[in-house]
């Protein structure tokens, strides 16, 4: 059925119809908008896959690095040196060899092995010489002094050993002398020797202190 329309009515409803044009999205508006939420998708994958790649480039950079660096270090690795082969672990027979070594000599008088029996710096104290013995000049001369007095017979009474370390060691000793044709027939010494290792791995008594006994 027909309805006539005012003009006025009319009017308002073709000013209703357009402003409903206006508000209503064309149909392909829909479609439109699904097609910029794709390609923001699309974009914000490319975006973070580039981000992925550009971290996992830095990675690669950073361990390709470490490598270069291993590299150059294994190819000025130094030579391998023979190891220092391991010390001993000193004992008292030992010590007591070494101190009485340079005896063995004794009856042929060689001053050499009683001169390096001391080393460069060895102090003490002798029993003929007041000062304290600082110097190797006269170390040297003391035993130069205990081999004219011709001793061919040193017999020890007593010894003790005392290590304190495989470097270091104390020898106390009671030693009787005596000499056929020397200038004193006998005598007798307490002494204290220390022994250290040097650089050389040898041991040389670096000091001494020795005395005659107490007259009875």
């Amino acid at each position: 059925m027909l309805v006539d329309l005012d003009p006025k009515d009319a009017e308002r409803h073709g000013a209703a119809s357009g402003r409903a044009s206006q508000a209503t999205p064309p149909p392909n508006l829909p479609i439109f908008a699904k097609s910029r939420s794709l390609v923001y998708g699309i974009t914000k994958v490319r975006i973070v896959a580039e981000l992925r790649q550009g971290v996992s480039m830095q990675r690669s950079r950073l361990v390709l690095a470490a490598l270069f660096i291993v590299t150059l270090t294994g190819c000025h690795k130094p030579p391998n040196l023979p190891a220092a082969a391991p010390k001993t672990r000193l004992t008292e027979e030992e010590a007591i060899r070494i101190a009485t070594a340079p005896m063995a000599d004794w009856d042929t008088k060689n001053s050499q092995a009683l001169d390096t029996m001391y080393a460069p710096d060895a102090i003490g104290f002798e029993p003929n010489t007041a000062p304290l013995v600082a110097n190797g000049a006269a170390w040297l001369k003391i035993n130069k002094d205990l081999l004219a007095m011709k001793f061919d017979k040193v017999t020890v009474q007593m010894r003790k050993v005392q290590i304190l370390s495989n470097d270091v060691f104390i020898l106390t000793s009671y030693t009787d002398m005596t000499s056929t044709n020397g200038p004193m027939s006998s005598t007798t010494w307490r002494c204290t020797d220390v022994f250290q290792r040097l650089s050389d791995g040898k041991f040389r008594i670096v000091n001494e202190h020795c005395s005659y006994p107490p007259k009875p």
